[in-house]
């Protein structure tokens, strides 16, 4: 599970890279060879619908355009910020319509009786949720922090770890929680959430 999610996570991590630690003459080609990556890469999600999937590379996309046509220097500059917001954008907005961008991955990891129980669709909407959150609390630190680029990379990285962590142990918790439930031994403090 943990590979599956970081390498959901390795664009995020490679657009930092490339937005701060490339000279500006090799970004283009940076975009364009992360754009291949996440096709690559994410080619399930992209056929399953996945919206991450297709914001990361919409957004590559751009980046890339913008450096081949537009030159746009103010988004070469704060690339990571404006990938962190697009996506926590998106993410936001998944669970606006009540889509959760997590339900594509989750669905090729869960057998397919359960896609539509109300629990699936819950666990997925906190999970979107966190990831929604983190995104934009990255967003925030990249474009505002007084820190060093390397501090508030570092700093962005944290949270994504913790987010992936959080995302796969949350559905085990969820899990266990339910079958205490079932099973009656259920706390009055548990009961009342």
């Amino acid at each position: 599970m943990y590979l599956r999610i970081v390498r959901s996570a390795l664009p995020l991590i490679m657009v930092v890279a490339i937005s701060r630690l490339l000279p500006p003459d090799w970004a283009a080609a940076s975009w364009a060879v992360l754009l291949g990556v996440h096709i690559l890469i994410a080619w399930r999600r992209l056929r399953t619908g996945s919206w991450l999937s297709w914001a990361g590379a919409a957004l590559l996309a751009l980046f890339f355009l913008n450096d081949v046509a537009v030159h746009v220097i103010w988004a070469d500059r704060h690339a990571t910020f404006l990938f962190y917001a697009f996506l926590a954008v998106t993410g936001l907005t998944s669970l606006v319509v009540n889509r959760p961008f997590t339900l594509a991955d989750a669905r090729l990891a869960v057998p397919r009786q359960h896609w539509s129980t109300p629990a699936f669709i819950a666990i997925n909407r906190t999970i979107s949720a966190a990831w929604s959150v983190t995104f934009l609390v990255n967003a925030f630190i990249a474009g505002w922090s007084p820190l060093d680029t390397e501090t508030t990379a570092g700093i962005c990285y944290l949270g994504i770890i913790a987010t992936i962590i959080f995302s796969d142990r949350y559905p085990a918790w969820c899990r266990r929680r339910m079958a205490r439930a079932r099973s009656g031994f259920v706390s009055a403090s548990e009961a009342a959430r």
